[in-house]
C-alpha cells in the first residue's frame, strides 16, 4: 500500500487533473522583486510545478520511488506537490480520494495483470484535464493462459467484483464451449465436485463449474444447496431474472451422460 500510494502520487504529479489553482492575496508580499498586493489573484499551474527540476529528479520520468521514505523528494518543501492545492485551502477530500483509488486498484490488481497499450497526451482544452484520445490496456485474469480484449479506460465505470467476473467469463465463454462441447460427465463424477472450493452443478442436463462464482452469488450459500447434483429446480426458481441464464452459460463445461 505505501508503494501504491507513491504510484498514485507520481501519476498525479505528471498528470494533474486541474490546469490552474488560484488564490486571492490577503496581505502584501514581495516575491523575487515583484510586489503582490492585497486583492491580487495568484495563479499556479500544477502541471508546471510538478515538473520543476529544482524539486524533482528527472521530472519527465515516471518514478514512484521519489515519494518513498528513503527519498521523499517533496518532503519539507512547501507547496512543491500541488495536485490537491496547499495551505489552509488544500483539498479536504484528498485522503478519501487516495483511499478510494488504493482500494479500487488493489482489488483489480489482486485478480488481474494489466498491460498498458498506450498513454495518450493530456488534453488541456478543458478545466479538468483528461486523456487526449483513448487510453487502452490489455488485461489477463490471474491463472488464465491468454490475455483478454482491450478496454477503453475513458469509458470505464465502477462495478462490483461479480459483474467483472461474469464479464471476464463471457469473453472466453465461446472458446470454452467449443472446447467442452464433446465432454460428457456422469452423475457420479459430478457428485465428486460438491464443495465450496470445487463446485459443479447440473441444470437441464448440462454441467457447469461455478466454483469461481460461489463467493459472488447474490443469494449467498444458496448456490451450494445442490452442488454436485441437479440444480435445475432451484435455478429455474422465481428469484432468478432471465439474464441469469446468460451468466450460467459462461460456466458451462459439458453435458450430463
Amino acid at each position: 500500500m505505501p508503494y501504491l500510494h507513491a504510484v498514485i502520487k507520481e501519476a498525479l504529479r505528471m498528470y494533474p487533473p486541474l490546469i490552474l489553482l488560484m488564490r486571492r492575496v490577503c496581505s502584501e508580499h514581495e516575491v523575487n522583486g515583484y510586489s503582490i498586493m492585497p486583492g491580487d489573484i495568484v495563479v499556479t499551474s500544477p502541471a508546471v510545478s510538478g515538473h520543476l527540476d529544482t524539486v524533482y529528479t528527472e521530472p519527465a520520468k515516471f518514478d514512484p520511488d521519489r515519494f518513498m521514505p528513503d527519498r521523499n523528494e517533496d518532503h519539507g518543501r512547501a507547496f512543491s506537490y500541488p495536485p490537491f492545492g496547499g495551505g489552509i485551502h488544500g483539498c479536504m477530500g484528498q485522503q478519501y480520494a487516495f483511499l478510494q483509488l488504493k482500494v479500487i486498484l488493489a482489488t483489480i490488481l489482486r485478480k488481474y495483470t494489466l498491460q498498458v497499450d498506450s498513454i495518450p497526451e493530456p488534453d488541456y482544452e478543458a478545466m479538468v484535464v483528461g486523456p487526449k484520445g483513448k487510453c487502452t490496456f490489455t488485461y489477463q485474469r490471474h491463472g488464465t493462459q491468454s490475455a483478454h480484449s482491450k478496454k477503453d479506460t475513458t469509458a470505464t465505470t465502477a462495478h462490483s467484483d461479480a459483474p467483472a467476473l461474469l464479464s471476464d467469463a463471457k469473453i472466453s465463454s465461446a472458446a470454452k464451449k467449443k472446447s467442452s462441447a464433446e465432454k460428457c460427465f456422469s452423475a457420479e463424477e459430478v457428485a465428486k465436485h460438491n464443495t465450496k472450493d470445487d463446485a459443479w452443478i447440473i441444470v437441464e442436463g448440462k454441467v457447469y463449474d461455478v466454483t469461481k462464482y460461489v463467493d459472488y452469488h447474490p443469494g449467498g450459500d444458496a448456490i451450494l444447496e445442490n452442488v454436485g447434483y441437479d440444480s435445475t429446480e432451484g435455478f429455474n426458481g422465481p428469484q432468478h431474472p432471465p439474464t441469469a441464464r446468460d451468466a450460467l452459460d459462461t460456466f458451462y463445461i459439458g453435458d450430463l451422460q
